[in-house]
C-alpha cells in the first residue's frame, strides 16, 4: 500500500504481483444451501466462513438464482499470511455460483458482489489477469483506513497499469513460529498505524513507481531488488514489519546471508518473498528446516485464475 496519509487526493493504492504457487484449488457442485469445506493446512475460521456464506447467499438472493453451491477448498494458499487468499477465494466462490447457475460471470459484477477492493486493487485485478498490478486506490477521503477484509467502496480502485513480470527466480519464506494476525488484529493495526507522514507516502510512491514498476517493465533485476529493499524501510511497510519484531529480521538475515538479491514482506505478512540468482537452493531449504520456516520456490504468474468445467 502507498497512500496511507491524510491528504486531498486518493487513499491506499499499491503495487503487487502474482505467483504460480501456492495455489488454491476449489471444487464446486450445486447444492440447496451454501456448504464450505476447507481442507487447507491454514483454513478459514468460523467467522470468516460465515462472512463468505453471507456474501454468497446475498448474491444468490439478489440475482434470484436457483442453485446454491457446495465448495471444497484445497491447496497451499494460506489465510492471514499476506497471500491475498481472502479476495481470491471470495471471487472464486462467486464465480462458481454464477457459472453453476448458467450465468456468464462479468468481471465488474463479480468485483461488486464481492465487496472487495476497498483497500487495494491488487487482489481483484490479479485474480483475473496475474502479472504486476499498480493501482491508484480510491477517491473517498472520508473513509477510515481499513484492511481489505473490512473496507468497502462503491467503486473499485483505479487501475493504473498491469504488466507481465519477467522470468526471474522467486521464492517464499513461510515462518512457522510467528503468530499470524486475525481480522480483528488487522483492523486494530490500521487504526494505530494510520495516517503516516505525507513525505513517507511520496517516498514509497517514488520507489514503487520509478523502481519496482519501471524495473519490472524493463526487466532490470538488480534495480527491482533495490526498490524492494528500499520499500521495506519506508514508514508504512516498516510499521507492518515491526509487528513481528526480531523474529522476522532473523529470517530475513538468514536469507541475505545465503545470497538472495532482496527480501520483502507481502502485505501485513508474515510471509516473506525473495528473489535469487545462482544460489544453492538445497542449502536454502536445509536452512529452513533448521530454523523453523518453510521454503517454497515458485515463479511469477502472468495469467489469472483457470476455470475447468467437468
Amino acid at each position: 500500500l502507498i497512500s496511507m496519509h491524510a491528504d486531498e487526493y486518493r487513499v491506499n493504492g499499491g503495487v503487487g504481483f502474482s505467483l504460480e504457487e501456492p495455489k488454491g484449488i476449489l471444487a464446486f457442485n450445486e447444492s440447496k444451501d451454501f456448504e464450505f469445506k476447507d481442507e487447507r493446512p491454514c483454513p478459514f475460521c468460523s467467522d470468516e466462513i460465515s462472512q463468505l456464506a453471507a456474501i454468497i447467499n446475498k448474491t444468490k438472493s439478489q440475482l434470484k438464482l436457483r442453485n446454491n453451491i457446495s465448495v471444497v477448498l484445497k491447496g497451499g494458499l494460506l489465510t492471514h499470511h499476506g497471500m491475498g487468499s481472502g479476495t481470491a477465494i471470495r471471487l472464486a466462490c462467486l464465480e462458481g455460483l454464477l457459472v453453476l447457475n448458467g450465468i456468464n460471470a462479468q468481471r465488474n459484477d463479480l468485483i461488486t458482489y464481492s465487496n472487495r477492493g476497498g483497500t487495494s486493487g491488487i487482489g481483484i485485478n490479479s485474480y483475473f489477469d496475474g502479472g504486476l498490478i499498480f493501482d491508484l486506490g480510491v477517491s473517498d477521503r472520508q473513509a477510515d483506513f481499513q484492511p481489505s477484509s473490512k473496507a468497502q467502496q462503491p467503486t473499485p480502485p483505479l487501475l493504473l497499469q498491469r504488466v507481465n513480470m519477467p522470468n526471474w527466480n522467486i521464492g517464499l519464506c513461510i515462518p512457522k513460529n510467528i503468530k499470524i494476525k486475525s481480522q480483528e488484529e488487522e483492523v486494530e493495526f490500521f487504526k494505530e498505524a494510520c495516517p503516516i507522514k505525507p513525505a513517507e507516502t511520496y517516498k514509497t510512491l517514488y520507489h514503487a513507481l520509478f523502481g519496482t514498476y519501471a524495473s519490472a517493465v524493463e526487466a532490470k533485476l538488480e534495480l527491482f531488488g533495490k526498490s524492494i529493499k528500499e520499500i521495506q524501510n519506508c514508514e508504512w511497510k516498516f510499521k507492518e514489519r515491526s509487528e513481528y519484531g526480531q523474529a522476522l529480521l532473523d529470517y530475513e538475515n538468514i536469507l541475505y546471508n545465503l545470497g538472495v538479491i532482496c527480501v520483502g514482506m507481502s502485505s501485513l505478512g508474515p510471509l516473506l518473498f525473495f528473489l535469487y540468482d545462482n544460489i544453492n537452493t538445497e542449502v536454502l531449504k536445509e536452512e529452513g528446516r533448521k530454523n523453523k520456516f518453510d521454503i517454497l520456490l515458485t515463479s511469477f504468474s502472468n495469467s489469472g485464475r483457470q476455470i475447468i468445467k467437468s
